[in-house]
C-alpha cells in the first residue's frame, strides 16, 4: 500500500500488541505508484443551464449527523449524509464511523489515539457543520495512517480499499454498514449477505 511498507494485521486483534509502535502520519503522496489516481475536477459553471439551475436547487435531508439541508459543499456533504443515513438505516451508530474533533481542543489529540478504526474530521471550535474542515483523514489503531482527505466520502473509499488489500476485519459496530458497501456497492463477494442487508438489497431493487 505504502512505499516500503509490507505490513498486514487483523486490525482488532493486534490493537493491544501494537499500539505503542510509531507510525508517521501519510498523505496521497505516500501512497505506492498506481494505487491512488487523483482527478482535477474542474469548477467552472456547466455549460447546460437547466444543469446550473437543477445543482442549486438541490439540497440535503438535514439529519443527525450534522448535515445541513442548504449546505454549500455540495454532492460531497449530500454523500456523506447518505453514508451516515446508511449506518443509521441498518442500527448503527454513524459516530463510531465519522469522528469530529475541535482543533483547538487540547484534549483532541489525546481522543484520536483511543480511536482503533474510523475516519476523523477536525473543525474548529466556530465552524459550522456547512464549513469546509481543516482536515480529514484514517485512523487505525490509535495512529493517523492518512491525512489531507478533503472529505468524507473520499476518505471512506480509501478506508475500505485498506479493508480490502489488507484483510481487515470490520469493526463490530459497524460490521452492516462495511458489509453493505462492500457487498452492495462495490459488489464483491455480494452473493453471500446477513439478513439485515440482504433486506437492504431488497429494497434497493425495487
Amino acid at each position: 500500500m505504502f512505499e516500503g511498507c509490507c505490513f498486514q494485521t487483523n486490525i482488532y486483534g493486534t490493537f493491544h500488541s501494537h499500539k505503542n509502535r510509531k507510525h508517521n502520519p501519510h498523505t496521497l503522496k505516500d501512497f505506492k505508484p498506481g494505487v491512488v489516481t487523483t482527478t482535477q475536477v474542474s469548477q467552472d459553471s456547466p455549460d447546460d443551464p437547466e444543469e446550473d439551475a437543477q445543482n442549486q436547487d438541490d439540497s440535503v435531508v438535514e439529519a443527525d449527523g450534522g448535515c445541513s439541508s442548504h449546505d454549500d459543499n455540495g454532492i460531497d456533504t449530500r454523500r456523506e449524509c447518505i453514508l451516515k443515513g446508511l449506518c443509521v438505516y441498518l442500527n448503527e451508530d454513524p459516530d463510531k464511523l465519522v469522528k469530529e474533533y475541535k482543533a483547538d481542543d487540547e484534549n483532541t489529540a489525546a481522543a484520536m489515539t483511543e480511536t482503533v478504526y474510523g475516519i476523523y474530521i477536525i473543525r474548529h471550535s466556530s465552524a459550522e457543520p456547512s464549513d469546509v474542515p481543516e482536515d480529514v483523514g484514517i485512523i487505525l489503531e490509535g495512529v493517523t495512517v492518512l491525512s489531507e482527505l478533503r472529505n468524507v466520502p473520499f476518505a471512506l473509499s480509501i478506508l475500505l480499499a485498506y479493508v480490502h488489500n489488507l484483510d481487515l476485519s470490520y469493526p463490530p459496530e459497524l460490521k452492516y454498514t462495511f458489509e453493505a458497501l462492500q457487498k452492495i456497492i462495490l459488489k464483491l463477494d455480494g452473493n453471500r449477505l446477513s439478513a439485515k442487508v440482504q433486506a437492504l438489497k431488497t429494497v434497493l431493487s425495487h
